[in-house]
């Protein structure tokens, strides 16, 4: 079901995963591990087991922070943890929430996190899709590298059959010392980023857009003619 509280977001950050965002990570090494979510307030609110095996079938698992992770690759505990198993090289798919989350990964047995999603690094992916038209701000926050990223209106006197077919992603990389050429992407179309180096990933709204000046009377026109 969409959550509608996505119409309302006007950007993202990479360390605090709303509805509009989400991680991937690879886990290489096979044993146990836990995943902590944590919602914005940096309080745990969800713990996960991971089982790492080479002979494990899922490749990829799915975790939605708002919901309760369901799935084939998936059982409780008796405690009612849940458990994933996962093939060692496999990925962790994390969510955002609608209030913003953030996850930390350990080895079982240790207190000390191996990943944290505050801080991508090499080896990560990070998506996002943006509804809002207008220009934003997207930057790393640790490199320094940014650009104009502009979601354009979709103004209905341009579009046509064949700009109604779902776009493909955009897919960007994050290098050191390395800004990126300005982008313009559709409402709603998804961006991947492949993390290369350490990245904070920020896209803020500086400047909305709500369409051309005449958009108004055109609409007024097939109004008043029965058309719309």
């Amino acid at each position: 079901m969409l959550n509608l509280n996505i119409f309302s977001i006007t950007g993202v950050d990479s360390a605090l995963l709303q509805n509009n965002a989400s991680v991937i990570h690879q886990i290489k090494d096979a044993g146990e591990f836990w995943i902590a979510i944590y919602n914005a307030a940096s309080q745990i609110e969800k713990r996960l087991v991971v089982q790492v095996d080479e002979q494990a079938k899922s490749f990829i698992i799915n975790i939605t922070a708002d919901d309760l992770p369901t799935g084939k690759a998936c059982c409780c505990t008796e405690n009612g943890i849940l458990v994933y198993t996962l093939r060692s090289g496999g990925f962790v798919h994390l969510k955002g929430s609608e209030d913003g989350c953030f996850a930390m990964l350990y080895k079982a047995g240790s207190e000390d996190a191996i990943w944290d999603s505050r801080k991508l690094d090499a080896g990560d992916f990070f998506a996002f899709m943006l509804l809002r038209p207008g220009k934003y701000s997207f930057s790393n926050r640790i490199s320094g590298a940014e650009c104009l990223l502009t979601v354009a209106y979709p103004d209905p006197r341009q579009n046509s059959k064949a700009e109604g077919k779902e776009a493909e992603p955009v897919r960007l990389r994050t290098e050191y010392d390395a800004n990126w050429e300005p982008l313009t992407i559709k409402p709603g179309q998804g961006v991947v980023v492949e993390v290369n180096n350490p990245s904070r990933l920020y896209c803020d709204l500086r400047e909305v857009d709500d369409g051309p000046e005449d958009l108004i009377a055109w609409k007024n026109e097939l109004k008043r003619n029965n058309i719309l």
